[in-house]
């Protein structure tokens, strides 16, 4: 038998967020990452983290102190210092950590560090031969004008320091180098996995959509609600965290008949039932500069999609057939395409479309190009 040559590295990724989809998704990734790594594989995050790892493979370093909350300052201008101080501190104990941790040779960012911190990691960490990427999860930030605020121009400038940047499949590789305004050469196109929950088949019958996410304008939130009064057999259920509250409550002052408001943090525990109970998951977003975890949660608990032409979501449908794409984003586009995807010819398609893509887009997928890009990197 030949001897392994693979080159072994410990590699580490940084996401101090406590809960939600972003944390989950850093740690299915780096869990599938780890299977292909004969080194350790480290997952930084805050002392709070409310995910659970997907497997025993990575090592979760809770080394993070929580952030305090809103509510928790007799002043916006206490809280907006305590920020400040937070996000100083953690970076400078990610430093401590870094010195702590000779072997590695990969620190992957799945966010980065504070704008006024980021050069001094990213510097620490170049003199320790150690290679940066990161994932851009967001092209622009989701509510953007149209203009780039000085912390994009700071994140442009902080992404020129990364070895590799990876950006999700469905995103238009040529939109992102100008955005970002990196070359092509330095951005590595991945998969979005799935977030599989175990759910009951849906049924076309029960004429129930769901929506859950973020609760922003960029969601189609208002969109949505005007459209669910020319879908009078439907029933809208929309869950999740409110953002904008003003935006919200004029959704909800509309007060449709066949939507629902469940408002607040959806725990993964609920998704199951959520879900289950959906003949469809709808995302009728206005705007979108990235690809969508809402979408690939949806197509984990197999339920098929209706969604807007933005950002990555219609290159995933259109590949599987796993859903409609609309023909725009105004509330009759939106009606029209539920009541298309309402045919049963057509909804039949879409869950075998489904199908397919649960069987694709798999995590391991994205880990063998997250391996493949840590090696090259690693490899002297």
């Amino acid at each position: 038998m030949e001897p392994d040559m693979t080159p072994s590295f410990e590699s580490a990724i940084f996401l101090p967020e406590r809960r939600g989809g972003h944390p989950r998704y850093g740690l299915e990734l780096a869990e599938a990452t780890a299977r292909l790594s004969p080194g350790t594989a480290y997952f930084l995050s805050s002392q709070d983290l409310d995910v659970e790892a997907p497997g025993p493979t990575v090592q979760v370093e809770r080394i993070f102190k929580p952030l305090r909350p809103p509510s928790s300052f007799r002043h916006r201008i206490l809280w907006m210092m305590s920020r400040v101080f937070h996000y100083t501190r953690r970076d400078l104990q990610l430093l401590s950590w870094i010195k702590a941790h000779p072997s590695v040779r990969i620190l992957h960012f799945q966010q980065l560090c504070s704008p006024w911190m980021q050069p001094l990691v990213a510097r620490l960490a170049k003199r320790r031969g150690i290679a940066l990427v990161t994932t851009v999860h967001n092209l622009r930030p989701h509510n953007a004008s149209e203009h780039p605020s000085m912390r994009e121009r700071l994140q442009s400038r902080s992404l020129r320091r990364f070895d590799r940047i990876f950006v999700h499949h469905g995103l238009d590789v040529h939109r992102a180098s100008e955005v970002l305004n990196l070359p092509i050469d330095r951005l590595v196109v991945i998969e979005h996995g799935l977030f599989i929950e175990d759910c009951p088949e849906p049924r076309l019958e029960d004429r129930r959509l769901v929506l859950l996410g973020t609760l922003s304008p960029y969601k189609g939130l208002l969109e949505l609600v005007e459209a669910a009064a020319l879908l009078p057999d439907w029933t809208i259920e929309i869950h999740g965290r409110v953002i904008d509250e003003e935006y919200v409550a004029r959704c909800v002052a509309l007060d449709a008949p066949n939507v629902s408001f469940h408002l607040g943090f959806v725990p993964d525990e609920a998704l199951a039932d959520i879900f289950g109970a959906a003949t469809a998951s709808i995302l009728p977003y206005t705007r979108l500069e990235a690809q969508s975890g809402a979408l690939h949660l949806s197509l984990g608990c197999g339920r098929p999609v209706v969604v807007t032409p933005v950002g990555g979501m219609v290159e995933v449908v259109e590949r599987f057939g796993c859903g409609v794409v609309t023909s725009g984003t105004s509330p009759r586009e939106i009606a029209d395409a539920i009541v298309e995807l309402a045919k049963p010819p057509v909804y039949a398609s879409a869950l075998r479309g489904v199908s397919e893509a649960r069987k694709t887009l798999s995590w391991e997928q994205a880990a063998k190009v997250t391996y493949s890009t840590y090696r090259d990197l690693a490899t002297p």
